[in-house]
């Protein structure tokens, strides 16, 4: 006689932990997310995990780091890492990702709006030298620490122009860096794919991550979303979708 060993799988989905607080990382990219003197979170992105994390009971507290954002994770001197691309699944498949909650587009910053054959461009974010590639075959990259000073860069004539996320081209021609005063940058579109952008943790934090992301989702569709992103000169685009 044969019998048939039946095997029947038992799943379980790890609750958040809301007695813990997290840890949650910034390299300090401001508008997106940053620290000030007082060890509070600033920057849009920081707002918004900020208000999402106090509406679900999550206990964040913001931890600048020079590391970058896998090192950091994976030294597991963070256990969240509030925004990055969703090719992170493909370089670094080791995290957990949450489902998108931002795009990004790109723009072109430069002081003429009919410069179209820049010699140099100012690099503010990684990934940049695809764009560059596909714009600008000719540009020579001029790496730079932040995004402000790849737009000072341009206004003080160190660049041709620079490519920054386009979220930040209008928060930045709205509030012009130090190093742009009497001067009025213009940003160009540029065609290319959307990047979806996530919030990304270590294992062990994946429920508490996927909590706040649940909770943007929330935040979006009471109108929450709209009103923290439009102050800083933030022009919707379709953002969230589950």
């Amino acid at each position: 006689m044969i019998l048939a060993a039946g095997f029947i799988w038992a799943f379980w989905i790890a609750k958040p932990d809301l007695d813990k607080t997290y840890r949650i990382g910034t390299d300090r990219v401001f508008p997106y997310h940053d620290v000030d003197a007082n060890g509070d979170p600033r920057g849009f992105v920081a707002e918004v995990l900020s208000v999402a994390a106090k509406r679900s009971g999550v206990k964040l507290e913001w931890k600048p780091t020079t590391k970058g954002m896998v090192q950091a994770l994976r030294d597991k001197d963070v256990d969240i890492w509030p925004l990055v691309s969703t090719d992170l699944s493909r370089t670094n498949p080791g995290f957990h990702l949450t489902a998108p909650w931002l795009n990004n587009d790109y723009a072109f910053v430069a002081l003429n709006s009919t410069f179209r054959s820049p010699s140099n461009a100012g690099l503010a974010t990684r990934g940049i030298e695809a764009l560059k590639l596909e714009h600008f075959p000719n540009a020579r990259l001029v790496p730079v620490a932040a995004r402000n000073e790849a737009i000072e860069a341009v206004c003080g004539g160190e660049a041709d122009g620079a490519i920054v996320e386009l979220r930040v081209a209008h928060y930045y021609l709205a509030v012009p860096p130090r190093g742009c005063a009497g001067k009025v940058p213009c940003f160009i579109g540029l065609t290319f794919r959307k990047e979806q952008m996530v919030t990304a943790s270590n294992l062990d934090a994946a429920p508490i991550a996927d909590l706040l992301r649940s909770e943007i989702g929330v935040m979006a569709e009471d109108g929450t979303l709209d009103r923290m992103l439009l102050p800083w000169a933030y022009y919707q685009t379709e953002e969230i979708r589950d």
